[in-house]
């Protein structure tokens, strides 16, 4: 049966049709399972983990680098002190009396030995220049540097690499102060003045010192800096803008106006003892410091030694609390549940948590609060352990932290949490035996045998900023010992002959305190993991002892000839009899063609343009890569070290481990204006203009006792306002915390009587204020408050919120 002609056809566009539908389909579903593939892909790079290849340290208490401030902490070391007589004599700007104008009633703190010194010929930098850079900026540098030795990261490696500076700084102008007091006129006349004192210019200096090509930025939200600066370098790797971030963060104590500001405030603690969760709280301790971490994609670590993993962090702000220093316990518990889902990991997956921790009882009682809120639905048996480093250290401000990852870094790699200082009675609300307790004495960080250990860090600003980062104990990683040569080559540069002789003397000292180390190992950190410096020396080594031995001797370096790229040498000597002994391909009588044929060895340019450059031209071929170590032959190996020091780039085996080693032992010149701070002078005070009174819902009504009207004229002084009813709030007047702890501080010290700033807050208007003072002077109980009960319950929960923040 034959089909009619137009059936025929009509199936045959019916056919059409079903394939090109049949393919439509199949690209479509081949386009949705490529989009699948992608929104995969970017949701997890945006939640991949950060690996910490290295970190440095600068802390009080002898924590000049991590291992020595996880022992300090280990040892229960207090930094507390007084403060240096070389940054001011501590008994001008003392007084008991917290309003005694120009004085602080504390001068103990966490104290640096040296923060005038500095290392600037390392740096290219003049005498002039770096008198003028901000000592905080100049410990950045020597943080990054040390950081990176630590990494196994030469610092050449990076230029022009996509490497971003995320620094923790506030721009606290201390060091202009002195300077303007020392010199006047003289240092306002230098150009170098307000560069050497810009926060921005702190962040670009090391992204121009080391040829930086990723972000650079300088972050100030005060006490959470360096934690929102390493938010930021998280969501930096993981958006693939950099390959890696440099986080730091330094601070430092150079003006007494800062104890003072900080003593006016009513923030620190009179005894210069931090007392974190306990009841006797009253403040914290200044500090100074910093730290640098150095961070990749863990998918990017390769080889090297990771310290932790970053599994998330979170960012938000305290809006409109009590005070613009109140804390808020909402945004606390927010940012921690944000970091955890950041995280993907749940509140009872978290180990060890290093608080804010500050030492006010009342702010400590809020951040606890926020702990319980979120942790407190817990095994017995697993519960969250708390930390606070600022008993140890000090409050460190834009460094604190830093400070206090590096604590949790070390205490998830080696699975122990040293206990709190001070820490003798808790503050009511604060539990030692519950699902979230601090740490009372050393303890170990328990391990689960399905999970890694894992720690949060919280930082919260006065700026409302508040920041908290959750790490990871690193993954295991299977180490396969090293092939233990009977000859290695190690080599050691410096910036000068001063320093290769400290370099080798710290070398030699660690090798001997830590017997347990290859020495092949030490030799592949030496040569991968460090830059090249301008003098050089290269030992050939039989074993650590010959080691040891060869670095205590007397030995001078090698000038590297600065700029010669390509490949040269003088011919002639015992070296050339030595390695023919050695090397039988080798011909002592041409050792150039010798070495010619046996090397692959780049110059740069034609034969003739390279010959300008260098002694000897070996081979002028470009692209033959560089000198390679073939051998551990001794001989072959002091022709080797001799080219190394000479200039000559060698490409060095991947052959061992990254150890921990002394980092770079920098030479230092002090540099700080030779001027001693001298008291304040007691000036007649300024006419400050008054403003009028505010327009409040309550009616004016003027002072009518004697102390009516001298509490309001202490409140109309602070606040500066023309006149202020007995039934004006104080908060609403505009009145905060920082303020209210002055006028209570002169209140109390006018009656002769014991005040906390808790009172102000019970209190808020000078009615009842004044009623809280006849009280206490007729030495009778306080008399009902004339407002009606529900409004005090509601004054004193809404000041109490903001009281706990306190010293904070």
């Amino acid at each position: 049966m034959t089909l009619p002609e137009g059936n025929s056809g009509e199936a045959g566009q019916s056919q059409s049709r079903e394939q090109k539908l049949v393919e439509y389909l199949k690209r479509v579903t081949g386009d949705l399972v490529e989009a699948k593939e992608r929104l995969a892909a970017v949701e997890s790079a945006a939640t991949q983990p950060l690996a910490v290849v290295g970190m440095s340290c600068r802390l009080p208490g002898g924590g000049d680098t991590p291992a020595r401030y996880w022992q300090a902490l280990q040892d229960g070391v207090d930094a507390m002190a007084e403060v240096p007589p070389d940054r001011w004599r501590a008994e001008d700007y003392y007084d008991p009396d917290p309003t005694k104008p120009g004085k602080a009633y504390t001068q103990r703190g966490g104290f640096l030995p040296d923060i005038a010194g500095w290392d600037a010929a390392f740096f290219g930098i003049s005498p002039q220049e770096a008198l003028r850079i901000d000592p905080q900026h100049r410990l950045l540098f020597e943080l990054v540097w040390e950081a990176l030795e630590d990494a196994g990261i030469p610092a050449e490696s990076l230029k022009g690499t996509r490497t971003g500076v995320f620094l923790g700084l506030v721009d606290s102008r201390q060091y202009l102060q002195l300077e303007a007091e020392a010199e006047g006129v003289a240092c306002v006349d230098d150009p170098y003045l307000t560069m050497g004192g810009s926060a921005s210019a702190a962040a670009g200096r090391l992204a121009y010192q080391f040829d930086l090509r990723g972000p650079v930025m300088t972050v100030d939200t005060a006490c959470s800096s360096s934690l929102v600066a390493l938010d930021l370098a998280v969501a930096s790797l993981r958006r693939g803008e950099v390959d890696h971030a440099i986080v730091c963060s330094s601070s430092a104590i150079i003006h007494p106006i800062y104890f003072v500001q900080f003593a006016k405030m009513g923030m620190l603690a009179p005894d210069g003892r931090a007392k974190v969760f306990d009841e006797a709280g009253n403040g914290y301790t200044l500090g100074e410091g910093g730290g640098a971490v150095i961070l990749t994609r863990a998918a990017d670590a390769g080889d090297r030694r990771v310290h932790a993993l970053i599994r998330g962090s979170a960012v938000n702000s305290d809006g409109r609390s009590n005070g613009l220093t109140a804390p808020n316990k909402v945004a606390q518990i927010a940012v921690l549940r944000t970091a955890l889902a950041d995280s993907g990991l749940k509140p009872d997956e978290i180990d060890f948590l290093e608080s804010q921790g500050t030492g006010s009882a009342l702010g400590d009682a809020i951040e606890f609060g926020a702990l319980l809120e979120v942790f407190g639905d817990r095994a017995a048996d697993h519960p969250l352990l708390v930390g606070a480093v600022k008993a140890n250290i000090g409050h460190l401000v834009a460094s604190s932290g830093l400070a206090s990852l590096i604590k949790a870094i070390q205490a998830v790699k080696h699975g122990e949490v040293p206990g709190n200082l001070h820490l003798t009675k808790p503050n009511p609300v604060v539990t030692l035996d519950g699902p979230v307790r601090p740490v009372q004495g050393n303890q170990p960080l328990p391990a689960s045998p399905d999970a890694p250990r894992r720690a949060g860090i919280s930082a919260f600003g006065w700026s409302g900023t508040n920041a908290h980062v959750i790490i990871e104990q690193a993954p295991p990683v299977e180490v396969v010992p090293t092939p233990e040569h009977d000859w290695q080559l190690l080599t050691l540069s410096a910036a000068s002959e001063a320093g290769l002789v400290a370099l080798a003397t710290a070398l030699a000292d660690h090798l001997e305190s830590t017997p347990d180390l290859v020495l092949a190992d030490v030799a592949h950190t030496v040569q991968s993991g460090r830059a090249a410096l301008r003098v050089r020396k290269a030992l050939v080594c039989k074993d650590i002892a010959d080691a040891v031995t060869q670095l205590r001797s007397e030995f001078s370096g090698t000038q590297a000839p600065a700029g010669k790229q390509a490949l040269g040498f003088v011919p002639g000597g015992d070296w050339a009899t030595g390695l023919a002994a050695a090397e039988p391909a080798f011909d002592a009588d041409d050792p150039v063609a010798s070495l010619g044929r046996l090397l692959p060895i780049a110059a740069t340019g034609s034969a003739a343009e390279v010959a300008g450059r260098v002694d000897v031209v070996l081979a002028a071929e470009p692209g033959a890569g560089q000198v390679a170590l073939r051998t551990d032959r001794p001989g072959w190996l002091a022709t080797l070290g001799e080219l190394w020091e000479r200039g000559v780039p060698v490409t060095w085996p991947r052959a061992g481990q990254f150890v921990d080693l002394p980092t770079y032992p920098f030479q230092r010149t002090r540099f700080w204006p030779q001027y001693t701070p001298t008291p304040f002078v007691q000036e007649t005070p300024v006419n400050a203009e008054r403003f009028p009174r505010p327009d409040l819902r309550t009616s004016f009504l003027p002072p009518r006792t004697p102390t009516e009207r001298t509490v309001t004229q202490a409140w109309e002084e602070h606040l500066g306002i023309e006149a202020i009813g007995v039934n004006d709030p104080f908060f609403e007047l505009g009145g905060t915390s920082m303020i209210g702890v002055a006028v209570v501080s002169r209140l109390a010290k006018e009656f002769d009587v014991e005040l906390t700033p808790a009172s102000l807050f019970e209190r808020p208007t000078p009615a009842q204020f004044a009623e809280l003072l006849d009280s206490l002077t007729a030495e009778a109980p306080a008399r009902p408050s004339a407002v009606d009960a529900q409004a005090a319950r509601g004054a004193r929960r809404r000041a109490m919120a903001q009281a706990r923040k306190g010293a904070a």
